[in-house]
């Protein structure tokens, strides 16, 4: 972080300072500095534009800067030569490696102690919302943070939580055994809503996948029949076909985007009823049974949406296919997936707009991010780590859940991808 400052001389040794704290790297206003001055504990708080000031003139000494985000840093004001109304690049401020786990407000915030178990978490309006809960004394709090680690407030639960789900809207739920709530945001407080069933969130939300201003996005699988194999084991196989539907808000209509067959495993089925109708005395293969237990994956073809721009990523023909307003704009072809690192999943940074494969390579985690357009990796980044719960990506930093050491308890964890 950079600070510049203005100093505005009335005396020889007096003097009112203001300034402007901003990120070293995206040169945006840092909210939320403590700025103070002397070690006496008197200090002032950057404002929403990154601005602060001492309203009191005041001899030349120690100034002292502090936020959750970066390294605390201290300087004297006397090793500045300022002129009235002169603004300068006072320091430099460098960003921690943050771990939330160790982050601690003050007293009038939310904490978040070295005990704290961070179960699950969630972004929210880039924000970041973590269910902490404590074992014992088996309490559960929802805490909401915002980009700069700084605690925005907590909110007590009176039920023992298990994990949290964002639905296609941008709503977060908080899910117990047997019931779930809404999270609302309301003027820097979270709210519980009642209770409703997990049933009543399956049958309203559960196909729902993906949203933008004018369009809600649903995933229907299809294809998936019954097996059975004599009474001693009947199960449903995979399905063959993904349908991704739309909702267009607007004209009160839906549609068809975009469907998605394994058609080599079709045929295969195909093949197998014609053998059952011609020898229904061999009833079902061994073969068969352990291809559609087994050897079959469900269909993996993920849609993303950043703005107004639907992606799905079709692994099973190795293509890209890029919508815009539902219409089909470019479709290229993918390899990067045709590897023994990749690890089936995909994810997007829904602030940057940015998709990333997953790999496992020499024993860590690999991203790499891929370019929509033509199908090609264009960057890599490696995380010192092999397995992790939960990882996600927002605004150029991958978050992910860890144990730690001491006790167990797992912490949060966020890392630049470089």
């Amino acid at each position: 972080m950079f600070l510049i400052l203005s100093d505005f001389v009335k005396s020889q040794n007096e003097k009112l300072i203001t300034g402007v704290a901003i990120d070293s790297e995206t040169h945006e206003p840092v909210a939320n500095v403590v700025v103070e001055l002397n070690f006496n504990g008197k200090h002032v708080v950057t404002d929403s534009s990154g601005r602060f000031k001492f309203d009191r003139r005041t001899n030349r000494k120690q100034i002292r800067f502090i936020h959750l985000g970066y390294k605390e840093t201290n300087t004297s004001i006397d090793t500045i030569k300022l002129s009235a109304g002169e603004f300068l690049v006072f320091f430099q401020l460098q960003k921690k490696d943050n771990i939330l786990e160790e982050v601690v407000i003050a007293a009038k915030n939310a904490i978040t102690k070295p005990e704290s178990n961070i179960i699950d978490y969630e972004f929210m309006e880039n924000k970041i919302v973590l269910l902490n809960y404590k074992v014992p004394p088996y309490r559960s709090e929802i805490v909401l943070m915002n980009e700069q680690l700084d605690t925005l407030t907590k909110t007590k639960l009176l039920v023992e939580p298990r994990f949290l789900k964002k639905d296609c809207l941008g709503n977060v739920h908080v899910f117990t055994d047997d019931s779930s709530y809404q999270l609302i945001c309301h003027n820097a407080q979270i709210l519980v809503s009642s209770p409703y069933s997990k049933a009543i969130y399956e049958e309203k939300m559960g196909k729902c996948i993906e949203s933008t201003n004018d369009y809600v996005y649903f995933l229907n699988k299809k294809g998936a029949v019954l097996i059975t194999n004599g009474g001693f084991h009947d199960f449903l196989s995979k399905s063959n076909v993904l349908s991704y539907s739309y909702y267009a808000k607007r004209e009160k209509r839906n549609g068809i985007l975009f469907d998605v067959m394994n058609e080599r495993h079709s045929k295969e089925r195909d093949d197998d009823e014609k053998m059952e109708k011609l020898h229904p005395e061999l009833g079902k293969k061994n073969s068969v049974v352990f291809r559609e237990m087994i050897l079959l994956d469900e269909i993996y073809a993920p849609l993303f949406v950043w703005r107004d721009t639907v992606f799905i990523l079709d692994f099973i023909n190795g293509t890209i296919s890029t919508f815009n307003n539902n219409a089909l704009i470019s479709k290229v072809s993918v390899n990067f997936h045709k590897t023994k690192t990749w690890k089936r999943s995909m994810l997007i940074d829904h602030v940057e707009g940015k998709i990333y494969s997953k790999h496992i390579e020499d024993e860590k985690l690999v991203l790499k991010q891929i370019d929509c357009k033509n199908g090609t990796v264009v960057k890599k980044s490696v995380l010192p780590i092999m397995v992790t719960t939960k990882l996600k990506l927002m605004n150029g930093n991958a978050y992910y859940l860890l144990r730690n050491n001491t006790n167990f308890n797992y912490v949060l964890n966020r890392m630049p991808l470089n």
